[in-house]
């Protein structure tokens, strides 16, 4: 399998020159793209190990598109034939012929995927053990747990509540400061406050997660607590955890810094309204479009390609030159390293 040439090599930054296509497939799955990922996860020299195997399995489950064009076509076949309103043993035959193929294709398609989530559970993958669910596999899962759960791990708590969804185990996990576990006691206090506490205590207590939760380094509890109600207004706090966020590596967060330096909700000057950063069109840009570069991502939330593309035409080519020297060197210190999506077995 030939593997991708367009991509730019700054993608792997922070990665060491031996790293295996393995590494490089995991930085662009966490970066969102996918298929790209997918080359790599499948190069022939790609060291497999239970995390990869479980990511493997996750982007060939979220792509059903060549199976579903073939079964859309059966179907198609199938109502032909049921409006022609053809009866005898001939069409009767071929409808069921053609329903036991769509069976056979989404059987097919779904061995693809699950025999990769087999693999990783039975290397000790607790997100393929979740995924393949089961009694069976959730009480292996659980005996996996037992160890770390009875010395307070912090991880092994937070894997129990996606085991039980029993919210005893995501708060011992967020005693022992387990940051996305804290990020999620601030969400579940969100949606479901406690009838047993004031709206008050609700909200103090739900800052205090989100802020232990960002000290912790999670960049969307970052970004949730600088986008808190009572932090309106304090530019010095919100510039500060909206840089911290980026530089940790989130994209979805550099892209939102960059819109700001580049006064997407400014006043006359472009400087932003509400974190109050200055106006630096020149680094937004290029943040930008160090963003851009990232082939194939699946969510783009903020349109960042047609951003590019519409601020690129008021610049010179001097100016877009010195915007890409400023972006590569924002990433050399600071790689974009993954969108911080949520494990799905904690959704």
């Amino acid at each position: 399998m030939s593997l991708p040439n367009n991509l730019s090599a700054w993608l792997f930054e922070g990665l060491s020159p031996a790293d295996t296509p393995r590494d490089k497939g995991m930085r662009l799955y966490e970066l969102g793209s996918y298929k790209q990922a997918l080359h790599f996860l499948q190069a022939p020299d790609a060291k497999l190990d239970d995390e990869a195997l479980f990511v493997l399995g996750s982007i060939i489950e979220r792509d059903p598109s060549a199976m579903l064009v073939s079964i859309e076509a059966l179907e198609h076949s199938i109502k032909q034939t049921e409006q022609a309103d053809l009866k005898g043993p001939e069409s009767e035959l071929f409808i069921a012929q053609a329903n036991s193929q769509i069976l056979e294709l989404q059987n097919a398609f779904k061995a693809q995927y699950m025999t990769h989530y087999q693999a990783a559970a039975e290397q000790g993958n607790i997100d393929a053990m979740l995924r393949l669910g089961g009694a069976v596999w959730n009480e292996r899962a659980a005996l996996q747990l037992d160890s770390g759960v009875l010395k307070d791990d912090p991880e092994a708590l937070l894997n129990m509540y996606a085991l039980t969804k029993n919210t005893h185990w995501l708060k011992r996990s967020a005693e022992t400061g387990n940051a996305v576990a804290l990020y999620l006691i601030a969400e579940f206090y969100d949606n479901s406050p406690a009838p047993s506490n004031t709206p008050v205590d609700m909200h103090v207590h739900i800052t205090d997660s989100l802020k232990a939760s960002a000290l912790g380094g999670y960049p969307p509890a970052m970004f949730w607590y600088a986008n808190r109600i009572e932090h309106r207004a304090n530019f010095d706090l919100i510039q500060l955890w909206r840089v911290k966020e980026a530089q940790a590596g989130s994209v979805n967060a550099v892209a939102r810094y960059a819109m700001a330096l580049c006064g997407f909700n400014g006043d006359a000057e472009h400087n932003d309204l509400d974190s109050g950063f200055a106006a630096d069109e020149l680094k937004g840009f290029g943040l930008l479009w160090l963003i851009s570069q990232i082939e194939g991502r699946e969510h783009d939330p903020y349109d960042v390609q047609g951003i590019v593309q519409r601020l690129s035409k008021n610049l010179t080519l001097e100016q877009i030159e010195t915007a890409k020297a400023l972006a590569h060197d924002w990433n050399s210190e600071f790689p974009l390293v993954s969108e911080f999506r949520m494990r799905a077995c904690l959704v």
